[in-house]
């Protein structure tokens, strides 16, 4: 989906910039499937906003890829907070100019029978996995981004 010049989303189809132009924001990168894509994106060129609430996995992250001569920025945070949602941005922005593609890779889960599961992990989980998503980067996140249609 992408958003038209009158700010209405369209399913017309989207013409992405090849990796090596972008900057990629990437949730969960602190490890598993965030950390294989912050790499493989810098690996082909894109500058790198990764996200998490492990600060020490992410700069470890950074420093190897700045060692490869590649660009990043860790930027620690929680996405189950618009606060730090905001946060993640601003650093892309601040950093990098913008963003062109926002991968929300960060998620939480639950096991266990619905009736032994708290409201609070509930909640926590719908906050990361689900509402932020609806108030943050649609909302928020489009107005300060100087690079133009980003890609969420």
């Amino acid at each position: 989906m992408s958003v038209d010049k009158s700010g209405k989303q369209s399913f017309k189809k989207l013409k992405l910039k090849p990796l090596s132009e972008q900057v990629i924001v990437i949730t969960g990168a602190s490890s598993g499937i965030g950390l294989a894509t912050a790499r493989m994106a810098a690996e082909k060129g894109a500058k790198v906003a990764a996200a998490a609430r492990n600060l020490e996995a992410l700069e470890q992250l950074v420093h190897e890829l700045k060692e490869k001569g590649q660009e990043a920025v860790a930027v620690q945070a929680d996405v189950g907070k618009e606060e730090d949602v905001r946060h993640i941005a601003e650093k892309a922005i601040q950093t990098f100019g913008g963003f062109d593609t926002w991968v929300n890779n960060a998620g939480v889960t639950i096991y266990g029978q619905f009736m032994e599961i708290s409201i609070e992990d509930m909640k926590r989980m719908f906050d990361t996995d689900y509402w932020v998503w609806c108030t943050a980067p649609g909302r928020r996140l489009r107005t300060s981004n100087k690079k133009k249609q980003p890609v969420f």
